[in-house]
């Protein structure tokens, strides 16, 4: 259940905010599939937990209604799992705050960035992609040296 992973999430925050090296306004999350739906939570049940969050194939099954946070979002359009249709109804109707990112990458399945992936499961397809697995990690690094400088 995404809300008490949420709970997870923020015990994990206010540990590492409780340690000396740690800067508690750079603290992001960063979620793959199923745990996606549970850093968004996080922030609808309480004020911007993390800096940042950046969701890998997520499920979506609620409109984003928090607009005030930081997110970057990388789905494959042919996930059926995760499928992107559901974040692009979702998104935001108004401009946010903060940066929402959703990136969809054409021709890409559930799990694209899983290196040596190549199967079904769940009557699910499951499938490498090299080109959206690197463009991925460098929207990642600049996302996160956009937003946690």
């Amino acid at each position: 259940m995404p809300s008490e992973r949420a709970e997870d999430l923020w015990n994990g925050k206010s540990y590492l905010s409780g340690l000396r090296f740690v800067d508690q306004k750079r603290i992001g999350a960063m979620a793959w599939s199923q745990a996606g739906p549970s850093t968004l939570a996080s922030f609808q049940r309480r004020k911007n937990p993390f800096r940042v969050v950046v969701a890998f194939y997520p499920y979506r099954f609620k409109p984003l209604v928090e607009r005030n946070m930081r997110l970057l979002v990388l789905v494959g359009e042919l996930d059926d799992w995760c499928p992107p249709a559901l974040w692009q109804e979702r998104m935001p109707l108004r401009e946010s705050k903060r940066e929402i990112i959703l990136k969809v990458y054409p021709g890409a399945y559930h799990c694209f960035d899983g290196k040596g992936v190549n199967r079904n499961y769940g009557g699910h397809r499951l499938q490498y992609g090299p080109a959206a697995a690197a463009d991925s990690i460098l929207r990642v690094r600049e996302f996160l040296a956009r937003h946690l400088p």
